[in-house]
């Protein structure tokens, strides 16, 4: 379900998702009142917080607003790359609280483990924390059993990139906000040149995803709580028929062979396009001129940015970066202070998690107009993948198959799609 990036950074991008571990240890017959309510501290709550060392310019200077904001708190940076090594920090006791930033997959492993607090006490305890202002989808990836066990940082969507240098050698205008599917072949017919090894778009079976909902098909009976796949759902097998179109009768979108053979770098999308090989490129909102990527892949391009191409419907798809505390901690509520704390303010790369923040003057200043009007537009429509669709296991792999037969032309999109539904264990 993941989208492969080029160059490779670290986990998810830098400043892909926060994580905070807390475990709160209860004594047989206490409330959940009093384990909220501890002794106060004789000197200042050391709050120990854990990020990738790619963020480390982008949090130290927060973290220092924060230490004089509250002078009984004080957060230690930690910078760690590596689940094992957040489960250690975890586990160190050298401090009063534990908070990490870390993505879903890892979220929704360390719940697994026991290792994170539900914070849903302190969130009821709060009336300053309103949960109303994210969007739901994006507070429901971080619930388990009616529980929050992580708050929303940051939100990673998908959207189209274009190249506007090819648009203007080609004399197509640039895509519009509220563009068509319609509108997206007749620009990547149009900038489609074989003789110089320019494709209309680049992209990957992470683009059928968005397309299914755009077209008003659907690959489960419930997003967010899922029961069984709908793979043979009429609408879903028309979308995945248009999509083998772009590739097959337009030639517009390479296969993954095509992509691999002329370009190298196992055909990623990000990579064809970086190389100026094709003039539109599906991508994450933090992809943005390749400044998160690292090293030396800035863009050598100028770019601009649109929502996805929408079809009956807008769509799109995304990913959280979420907040959590661990559980074996003597301070809880001065590591929420922080989680509370850390949640008002502007992601690194990827786009705020809150409403409020997504609406705010600092954002725009932050990414730019463009940016923000495309992340504001696409938000409402994002369908959130977490932990509950990568569980799924064998029947997106089912599906993940059937896109990868479709794109390469050894099976039509019906076929392929019947052949899912039919091998699917949630039927």
């Amino acid at each position: 379900m993941r989208c492969d990036r080029f160059p490779a950074r670290a986990g998810r991008g830098a400043g892909l998702a926060l994580l905070v571990a807390y475990l709160c240890v209860l004594a047989p017959g206490c409330s959940v009142l009093a384990r909220l309510t501890p002794t106060p501290p004789l000197e200042p709550v050391r709050v120990r917080f854990a990020f990738h060392p790619s963020q480390q310019g982008y949090y130290e200077p927060l973290i220092a607003m924060f230490n004089e904001e509250h002078p009984d708190i004080t957060v230690e940076p930690r910078t760690t790359r590596t689940q094992d090594t957040l489960r250690s920090l975890l586990r160190d006791r050298e401090a009063d609280a534990y908070v990490l930033y870390a993505y879903d997959d890892q979220f929704a492993q360390l719940y697994e483990q026991g290792d994170l607090l539900n914070l849903t006490p302190l969130i009821e305890q709060d009336e300053r924390f309103d949960l109303s202002d994210f969007n739901p989808g994006v507070v429901g990836a971080c619930r388990r059993e009616g529980e929050m066990w992580a708050i929303p940082f940051g939100v990673n969507l998908m959207v189209m990139y274009y190249n506007k240098d090819l648009f203007d050698r080609y004399g197509v205008p640039y895509p519009e906000m509220s563009w068509t599917w319609d509108d997206f072949v007749s620009a990547a017919l149009l900038l489609r040149d074989p003789d110089e090894g320019i494709y209309g778009c680049a992209a990957d079976g992470n683009m059928t995803i968005p397309l299914v909902y755009q077209h008003g098909g659907r690959l489960l009976d419930d997003w967010e709580n899922p029961t069984r796949t709908t793979f043979d759902d009429p609408l879903t097998i028309e979308a995945l028929e248009w999509y083998a179109e772009l590739i097959h009768d337009y030639d517009v979108i390479p296969t993954p062979e095509e992509a691999n053979r002329l370009y190298g770098r196992d055909g990623a999308p990000a990579y064809v396009f970086w190389r100026g090989k094709a003039a539109m490129y599906l991508g994450s909102i933090n992809d943005r001129g390749g400044e998160s990527w690292g090293g030396g892949a800035r863009w050598q391009m100028e770019w601009g940015m649109v929502p996805l191409p929408r079809d009956e419907r807008a769509a799109t798809i995304g990913f959280v970066e979420a907040l959590v505390l661990s559980s074996d901690i003597a301070h809880p509520e001065a590591g929420w202070k922080w989680i509370k704390f850390l949640s008002a303010q502007m992601p690194q790369w990827t786009m705020p998690a809150r409403r409020s923040s997504i609406g705010s003057s600092a954002y725009v200043e932050q990414v730019g107009p463009e940016v923000a009007a495309v992340g504001r537009a696409s938000i409402e429509d994002v369908l959130i993948v977490s932990s509950v669709h990568t569980q799924l296991g064998e029947a997106f792999q089912g599906y993940t198959q059937a896109v990868e037969d479709i794109t390469s032309g050894e099976t039509a999109p019906m076929e392929a799609m019947l052949q899912a539904q039919e091998r699917s264990p949630l039927q």
